[in-house]
């Protein structure tokens, strides 16, 4: 049985050489899926690391619920901090996708219990589905300054600063909500979205003329050609503010 599953392993990988992803990727997946005694972890492991490969390369394609129960599995038997990081990483992309379904899978939070920061983004971002403002600021601050960051985690920094920052704007620390919001990437794909809430936050805080700046930013070069319906609004609530009342009624 351990010969067949690697003999099927390695014609996924044949699949994915061949630029055949979607049928590699599928490939993996059922090699995962499959129940195969301890001395198979090794094969099994190899196909959780080629689908995380695949994901990292092609967001769109998905790590299958099913392969959930593998995991626990593998977990038992991981020994190295390599295949826990796997695991880790594996179970955390299963943890994100439920979050856009009807119901969160908390049962895959099991497999991060004890992982460090990769346990403090899946409940800031469960905490974020909930609106629970003091857990989001309490385990994202956990996972964005814990100086514990694996290099597959990095991808979610602006993420976790941009959910980071709309719970200190609900709590009314806009100053805070600011800082944060004043560090995501210039080259996220968050930042328009940053900026946006940016200057919700300087207006909130009555820091007009910042407000004003940072909105104005939005209609000049590359994002003039985005979409951010609230700036003309923030524009306006600012230029009244400060009595200029023209400004306010062209924007």
């Amino acid at each position: 049985p351990s010969l067949k599953l690697f003999a099927e392993y390695w014609i996924s990988r044949s699949l994915y050489e061949a630029g055949l992803i979607h049928a590699a990727h599928a490939g993996f997946s059922a090699t995962l899926a499959k129940k195969a005694k301890p001395i198979a972890s090794g094969i099994r492991l190899a196909a959780l690391g080629c689908l995380i490969a695949i994901h990292d390369r092609y967001p769109s394609l998905q790590l299958d619920q099913g392969v959930s129960g593998g995991l626990h599995e593998l977990a038992k038997n991981a020994t190295l901090q390599d295949e826990f990081r796997s695991i880790h990483d594996a179970a955390l992309l299963l943890f994100l996708n439920s979050l856009g379904g009807d119901e969160p899978n908390k049962t895959i939070l099991g497999l991060l219990r004890r992982s460090g920061a990769h346990e403090s983004l899946a409940k800031g971002m469960l905490a974020a589905a909930e609106n629970k403002h003091d857990v989001v600021i309490s385990e994202l601050n956990s996972f964005l300054f814990s100086g514990a960051h694996s290099p597959s985690l990095r991808r979610y920094d602006n993420q976790a600063r941009l959910l980071m920052a709309r719970s200190y704007y609900s709590t009314k620390m806009f100053d805070k909500a600011s800082a944060l919001l004043k560090e995501i990437s210039k080259h996220s794909t968050e930042l328009v979205t940053a900026l946006s809430e940016l200057s919700w936050a300087q207006l909130s805080a009555s820091h007009l003329h910042e407000a004003i700046g940072t909105t104005m930013s939005l209609f000049s070069g590359g994002l003039r050609r985005t979409f951010n319906p609230e700036s003309p609004m923030i524009l306006a609530m600012a230029f009244n503010e400060l009595c200029r009342y023209p400004e306010a009624i062209n924007a």
